[in-house]
Formats: structure tokens, sequence, C-alpha cells
């Protein structure tokens, strides 16, 4: 299973705004995952916003995972 989300936030640069994306996911997605299986977070696009345009967002999109069958 996977999933798909969005996350906005305030950073220096492109690293940093990675690291606090990655945080923020992990977080909230770690109680959803069962605690014996692996599971790995992947960043599949960034982009720069407005600041005006930054929301509070929560939630996921989830799909299964076709590479386990």
């Amino acid at each position: 299973m996977g999933f798909y989300t969005t996350r906005f936030v305030t950073a220096g640069n492109q690293a940093e705004a990675i690291e606090k994306a990655m945080t923020l996911v992990r977080t909230e997605a770690d109680p959803l995952t069962e605690p014996d299986a692996p599971w790995k977070i992947e960043l599949d696009e960034l982009d720069e916003v407005d600041a005006s345009m930054m929301r509070d967002v929560h939630g996921f999109t989830f799909f299964p995972d076709d590479s386990t069958s």
C-alpha cells in the first residue's frame, strides 16, 4: 500500500523544506503503519509557492502497491 499527501512548510532552502515535509509525513503516517512492516518514504514533487497559498493540510490518499503482486 502506498499514499500521496501534500504538506506546506516554510523553509530557507530546498533541503530544509524536504526535511521538514518528510518529518511531518513520517510523524503523521507512523501510527497508520503496521509495527513490523518496513516502509519507505519518497518525495515525488516539490513546488515553491507564495506564502499566501499555504494551508494547514492533513490526510493521505492511499493506493494499492502493485510491486508486491
